[in-house]
């Protein structure tokens, strides 16, 4: 038996800083902010064709229920994944939906008005797919520009606010058992 001056890593504690690391939490962030957006989308059309039948009055719920949905997702991917070495608290989920709410009811809505006064760039935009004679229409290059620059500005905020308010603090080590110190048990 040899025995080292070395102390054994501890591979908990390694993975914990490698998962609070900003370019693991961006990374995760982006590629579950792609897939939200799909599973929000994919919700909302399936919800507006096939069970409110294509009814333009219905986007309004359709949009409602998709959203709530892909929050929750949202919710347990990011905290199972992108934040999963930080603790939420007691009141993670409530700060979660309170500021989604905030963020649809009030933030959106006014990116939405500022981002449609950009008409310039969605005139350039509807110009060249004039000149590619794409198939879109003036409304659809519009209303496209404004969802995507809204979905870049919300991310940006949504990863800061999440990453400071809702999953703040690294979850601490007095929740796991100490580990016995095998050079302690050998004397």
């Amino acid at each position: 038996m040899s025995t080292s001056n070395k102390k054994p890593e501890n591979k908990h504690s390694s993975n914990a800083v490698k998962q609070d690391s900003t370019s693991f939490k961006v990374g995760n962030f982006l590629w579950i902010g792609i897939v939200l957006t799909v599973v929000d989308y994919a919700i909302y059309e399936i919800l507006l064709f096939t069970i409110f039948q294509g009814n333009i009055a219905m986007v309004g719920p359709a949009a409602t229920i998709s959203a709530l949905v892909a929050t929750l997702v949202a919710y347990l991917l990011h905290s199972r994944i992108t934040w999963r070495a930080r603790d939420p608290g007691r009141f993670g989920v409530i700060k979660f939906f309170l500021w989604n709410g905030i963020l649809a009811l009030a933030i959106r809505p006014f990116l939405a008005w500022v981002m449609g006064l950009l008409t310039v760039i969605y005139d350039f935009a509807y110009g060249i797919s004039e000149w590619l004679h794409l198939p879109f229409t003036h409304d659809f290059v519009t209303s496209t520009g404004v969802f995507v620059f809204i979905t870049i500005i919300t991310m940006i905020i949504n990863y800061f606010v999440y990453d400071t308010l809702i999953f703040g603090k690294a979850k601490t080590a007095t929740s796991k058992k100490p580990q016995p110190n095998s050079e302690k048990e050998e004397k």
